[in-house]
């Protein structure tokens, strides 16, 4: 779980090209620590993220997990936060 410390919405994708729908990447400072990373907010939308946000992690399911960073698919709002 952490916070969302900064953040920002991508209309565009590496190339350039228009995304379909706005994507949003944060920096989430994680709960407990002086650490934070760099990933996809989901499930919220982009006009309703807020620094501050309380999050949790979204993880592969249990079978696709191999116990690394990339077993973290993103952040969600957290249960009870203000999407």
């Amino acid at each position: 779980v952490g916070t969302v410390h900064t953040y920002a919405v991508l209309h565009l994708d590496r190339d350039g090209r228009p995304l379909e729908a706005p994507e949003v990447v944060a920096y989430v400072q994680i709960d407990g620590t002086d650490g934070g990373l760099v990933t996809r907010l989901l499930d919220v939308d982009h006009d309703r993220v807020a620094i501050g946000l309380p999050v949790e992690a979204v993880l592969l399911p249990a079978r696709e997990r191999r116990g690394a960073i990339t077993d973290i698919q993103g952040f969600r709002p957290r249960r009870g936060g203000t999407p």
